[in-house]
């Protein structure tokens, strides 16, 4: 999707933005950006994430309603790179939040096998 369109992949990593806060923290259901304020608030990210939060939103928000640049009138597209950003923005949220803690349950689970079952 990225590189057929950068605009369609902005929006959609929007709406995967939102259902991550909603899926993954439960942030309550409410604007994006109140779901992000949220989620900076009780999501207990690192602030790594939390200082790129915003970016899926804006980018999402420029692919989903046209806005036009205050010097030319020009409509702003977004950019490859934006879309790019938006999804390792997404990618680190969900290994945060998915990822790390699955690895770290099965990482137990193995320690706490007896040594028998650990040598197989």
């Amino acid at each position: 999707m990225l590189a057929d369109s950068p605009k369609a992949s902005g929006a959609l990593s929007r709406r995967c933005l939102q259902h991550i806060l909603r899926k993954g923290l439960s942030a309550p259901t409410s604007s994006l950006h109140g779901e992000i304020q949220w989620a900076i608030k009780h999501g207990n990210l690192p602030s790594s994430i939390v200082n790129l939060l915003d970016v899926p939103c804006r980018v999402g928000q420029n692919a989903a309603h046209p806005n036009e640049d205050t010097a030319t009138g020009e409509i702003v597209d977004v950019e490859p790179w934006e879309a790019e950003w938006c999804l390792e923005v997404i990618e680190a949220l969900y290994d945060h939040i998915f990822v790390v803690p699955a690895r770290n349950r099965e990482r137990l689970a193995r320690l706490n096998q007896p040594q028998a079952a650990k040598n197989t």
